[in-house]
């Protein structure tokens, strides 16, 4: 059904901005026992709040739809570079802590959405900070405790106060990396925790940007699974209205471009750095200089998929084989708006064993591990482009071309660039 409201200011004044047609879940890879099941595919668009600028998918899929009742296959520990990214975070959250609050360590944190448990794990470990995760998905939790991170499996909202590791006050630091994104009741989420955070509380929020997301053109990064697309002014108003405050904020790298952010109780600690209001002016001055910023994204969104159906089909008509690498939940979409299947695409390659041996959701091309791709393929489309440094050293001296379709290059055997127009 479509969203009847706006997820931080309950305006029902709602806009559509970008319709990439029907999909199935992209989070939702198909085991063996499901590759003749018939997908449900649902409404992917993006609307827009007309009164706080908030940017949210159109359409409401139930969360326990998302993340319960099929098995979900994100897994935080995933590469080298989200190890390194989540240990760099830990680090960073207990130095803005001690910076904040007279240097004293945190005492207990959590993380919202937590995986398999690496952020924790991390503050565990190197800081030895009591922990406790919340993570909805059964398989994943299970993960999560057998890596030795307590771990409550359930929704965040108002019944997981009643697990005795969220009384109130409890948490010094509440932490969640790429999941606020993924949460509807926005409010519902504050109000919890309002309830569960200490005093001296700090909320540690690593979420996609939405100026990141317009600039790259990162179309692919729209899912069902990802409700908002936060820019720093609505997270900054979602903290005002439950008594919070951005204490910091920055732009990273990760994910393709996110923005990490800080916040602390109204009245506690010292006032935001100076990089919160540079990021906001920047912000500003982005959208006041881009008024028609809607209607070219819409049409730098349709380029791609023009000029990728135009390079496939050539390519076949020459004879090529082309795969994919990296079963990324991003590559889903593009894949899905583009209608490639496995007939154009042969397989994707990647190396989670939680993906290797399922299929891709909606296009139906099989996973294998990377083991398996030899030199029977000429160009390989690189699905998680956020990772392209590493995949490129991983995968340059294997004789294929890299297809770079959001950037619109490709990397050919020899490592020259060239324009995949």
């Amino acid at each position: 059904m479509k969203r009847p409201a706006c997820n931080i200011c309950e305006s029902r004044r709602l806009r559509e901005i970008l319709n990439l047609g029907k999909h199935p879940l992209a989070d939702t890879f198909l085991p063996a026992t499901r590759f003749d099941d018939a997908e449900t595919h649902f409404p992917l668009a993006l609307a827009e709040c007309e009164d706080c600028g908030h940017v949210l998918t159109q359409y409401y899929i139930p969360p326990a739809k998302r993340y319960v009742e099929s098995e979900y296959s994100y897994d935080s520990s995933n590469s080298p570079v989200s190890r390194a990214h989540f240990r760099e975070f830990a680090g960073d959250i207990v130095k803005t802590y001690k910076s904040l609050f007279g240097g004293r360590l945190p005492r207990r944190a959590t993380d919202i959405g937590s995986s398999v448990g690496t952020l924790l794990g991390y503050m565990a470990n190197d800081f030895g900070i009591s922990v406790v995760g919340i993570e909805p998905s059964a398989n994943i939790a299970a993960l999560a405790v057998a890596n030795r991170v307590p771990t409550v499996c359930a929704l965040f909202d108002e019944g997981i106060k009643s697990h005795p590791e969220f009384e109130p006050g409890s948490l010094d630091v509440v932490a969640s990396t790429n999941v606020v994104n993924h949460i509807d009741d926005l409010r519902l989420m504050m109000a919890v925790i309002k309830d569960i955070a200490s005093d001296e509380a700090l909320l540690s929020f690593e979420v996609p940007y939405l100026g990141d997301l317009l600039q790259q053109n990162a179309f692919d990064t729209i899912y069902h699974e990802h409700v908002n697309y936060f820019s720093i002014r609505a997270i900054a108003r979602l903290l005002e209205e439950w008594g919070f405050r951005l204490a910091h904020v920055e732009k990273i790298a990760y994910m393709g471009g996110s923005i990490r952010v800080y916040g602390v109780r109204k009245g506690r600690a010292s006032e935001p750095t100076a990089n919160v209001a540079v990021l906001l002016t920047e912000e500003d001055r982005f959208f006041q200089v881009n008024p028609l910023w809607r209607e070219n994204f819409r049409a730098e969104v349709l380029n791609v998929k023009q000029r990728l159906l135009a390079f496939v089909h050539r390519e076949h008509l020459r004879g090529a084989r082309i795969c994919c690498i990296g079963a990324a939940t991003k590559g889903n979409t593009l894949l899905n708006y583009c209608k490639l299947d496995s007939d154009a695409v042969t397989v994707c390659c990647d190396v989670s064993a939680l993906k290797v041996g399922k299929r891709m959701p909606g296009s139906a091309i099989p996973i294998v591990h990377d083991d398996e791709l030899g030199p029977d393929w000429d160009y390989a489309i690189v699905l998680p482009w956020n990772l392209s440094d590493f995949l490129i050293d991983k995968f340059q001296s294997s004789g294929l071309s890299l297809v770079f379709p959001i950037q619109g290059h490709i990397i050919n055997k020899d490592g020259i660039i060239e324009s995949l127009a």
